[in-house]
């Protein structure tokens, strides 16, 4: 039997990617003494044959390991299938094993750091992950490797001891996992697992790195990290599955050894709490660049917005110049004060998009199917919130007041009493998330409206171009264009004449 362990690939339509990562694998001295599977899943439809038939080609061209296996399957079983049915054929087979997918480049270092860990704690049930990424944490003061609670799928390895708990029955994790649980499942409110598995659970992704975390932490687990990374994941182009685009920062693979030492079985705390800081500050939104220009000059421009409104034509949506770990699109122009928020049930916040000359003071936040669309010159009052399930569409040149409320949804079940409870411990715990009871129903708004100060829009609703909804109005049906509402419920009070007609 090979002291080295194995090194399964997986590997689909990347060829460039494939052997990126195989020529990174290679550099390690001990690849000439690995043995290499590498698990080529089938195309999903004929666009894909041919790319999937280079990528196996690329990879066999790769020399250098002690063997290299190409594991191909003709038809397609998907990423989270493929992944699971491999590991457990490598767990079966070997016994133990190092995991990698087609987007990851390595360290020279990894292969080492990956076999001393592997040996060193074979026979620690408790140990039951090697992580071989990092995220770009300030190593200063840390050992070299240390424990934590979460597992990385970016390059790792495990034994079958500790694969044999892995599971994908969403159902049992909603059943065994209680607010506690989630709370520290979701490293402590830093970043949201959770939402992964319900996901999962009502068909809306499906995926499996989420499941093996969720495995290792029901079976008390620990995983073991390096201070420094050992791997890089260059799949954040536009190529993958299930990641977008994506900047991660300036960071740089571990230019020496990982000294592998025995280290108390316990969680890191500086370690933790350095990670938590690092995902937090991710979830902060990018400052658009004037800020960086100064106050000064934004002060400035906002006194010619209000002669500015009647003329300016509808500008194009470009994408924002500096991408962040969340992101939206935004048009030229576009402000996004201090005091705003923009936010999601979910990391992923392209569903947001807002025009140009934007100035938004409010909040901003979509559930997981939620989509927010804002057009061209439109104001967002300081604590307003647009809060969109389904979809709230909001056309251009339109005044929204402080603190108006826009909801497409009930925020809330209405008619189970437990639902709501069980909505409350989720939001209380874990964040707020969609839950199947709420009923919701698209808000459409059209040109040229102004909500005043502390009205409610309802779900269903659609309010017509040029009309006014009154303060303190509770907007709960369709409002005419170029009409004013007031009043719980709002009413027409009068028409209004189009004196500003656009044509």
């Amino acid at each position: 039997m090979n002291e080295l362990a194995p090194v399964a690939l997986f590997v689909y339509n990347r060829p460039g990617h494939a052997r990126r990562a195989l020529e990174s694998l290679l550099a390690c001295p001990e690849a000439a003494a690995t043995d290499v599977i590498v698990f080529s899943d089938g195309p999903r439809g004929d666009a894909d044959e041919a790319m999937v038939q280079e990528t196996r080609a690329q990879v066999m061209g790769v020399k250098g390991f002690r063997s290299l296996t190409l594991r191909a399957r003709q038809e397609n079983a998907g990423l989270a299938d493929s992944i699971v049915a491999g590991v457990s054929s490598i767990m079966a087979e070997y016994g133990r094993g190092i995991i990698l997918e087609d987007d990851l480049i390595l360290s020279p270092y990894f292969l080492s750091y990956m076999n001393d860990a592997l040996r060193l704690y074979a026979d620690e049930e408790k140990v039951m992950h090697v992580a071989g990424h990092m995220f770009p944490i300030k190593p200063n003061w840390l050992p070299p490797t240390f424990f934590m609670r979460q597992s990385s799928c970016w390059g790792w390895a495990t034994w079958a001891r500790a694969w044999k708990h892995f599971s994908r029955d969403s159902e049992a994790f909603v059943r065994d996992f209680g607010p506690d649980d989630i709370r520290r499942f979701n490293l402590d409110g830093a970043v949201d697992y959770w939402s992964q598995i319900l996901a999962n659970q009502r068909g809306a992704i499906k995926t499996w790195a989420v499941f093996w975390y969720a495995s290792v932490f029901r079976a008390k687990g620990l995983c073991l990290h390096p201070a420094e990374t050992l791997v890089l994941n260059g799949g954040f182009d536009g190529t993958g599955q299930n990641c977008g685009v994506m900047d991660m920062g300036p960071q740089a693979l571990a230019e020496r050894p990982l000294e592998v030492k025995k280290t108390p079985l316990v969680e890191n705390p500086k370690a933790m709490k350095r990670l938590r800081a690092w995902l937090l500050e991710q979830r902060k939104p990018p400052r658009p660049s004037i800020f960086r220009r100064g106050w000064r000059k934004a002060l400035r421009v906002l006194p010619k917005i209000t002669p500015a409104l009647a003329s300016a034509p509808p500008q194009q949506v470009v994408e924002p110049q500096e991408p962040s770990f969340h992101t939206w699109r935004q048009g030229e122009g576009t402000i996004i004060f201090p005091e705003a928020t923009i936010r999601g049930a979910r990391n992923d916040l392209s569903a947001i998009i807002l025009g140009a000359h934007v100035y938004c003071r409010g909040d901003i936040f979509i559930f997981e199917e939620g989509k927010i669309e804002i057009g061209d010159w439109c104001y967002i009052g300081d604590g307003a919130r647009i809060w969109a399930a389904d979809s709230i569409k909001i056309g251009s040149r339109v005044l929204i007041s402080h603190s108006v409320n826009i909801f497409d949804s009930d925020t809330h079940p209405i008619d189970d009493c437990k639902a709501r409870h069980e909505q409350f411990v989720d939001i209380a715990t874990v964040g707020r998330h969609w839950h199947e009871k709420i009923a919701r129903a698209p808000v459409e708004i059209g040109d040229d409206v102004l909500i005043c100060a502390h009205a409610i829009i309802l779900k269903g609703v659609t309010i017509g171009d040029g009309a006014v909804v009154g303060a303190g109005a509770v907007v709960t049906r369709d409002v005419p264009p170029f009409t004013l509402v007031a009043g719980n419920p709002a009413k027409v009070i009068r028409s209004l004449n189009n004196n500003g007609d656009r044509q």
